[in-house]
């Protein structure tokens, strides 16, 4: 996979997204506090980078933005302990 680089908000937004499993802006908006400029513009270059989709109001993850979440925060398993 091609080396990725996010600025801190655009990994909070993309976290936001993986661990809500789909988000609306204005969730997203109230969520984190960001003006809505920037994040609109966040959003766009997350999807720019093909991280993420939309489908009307819906964000969610594409399969490239799974595998980058998956990457940067690897979940845990509690199971095996």
């Amino acid at each position: 996979m091609k080396k990725i680089s996010l600025d801190d908000n655009s990994a909070l937004v993309l976290q936001q997204i993986e661990e809500m499993g789909e988000d609306d802006l204005d969730n997203l908006n109230e969520s984190l506090r960001f003006k809505r400029p920037h994040l609109m513009h966040i959003i766009q270059n997350l999807q720019h980078k093909g991280l993420i989709k939309t489908k009307g109001p819906w964000i969610s993850l594409s399969s490239k933005g799974k595998k980058t979440t998956e990457i940067i925060w690897p979940k845990l398993d509690y199971l095996r302990y």
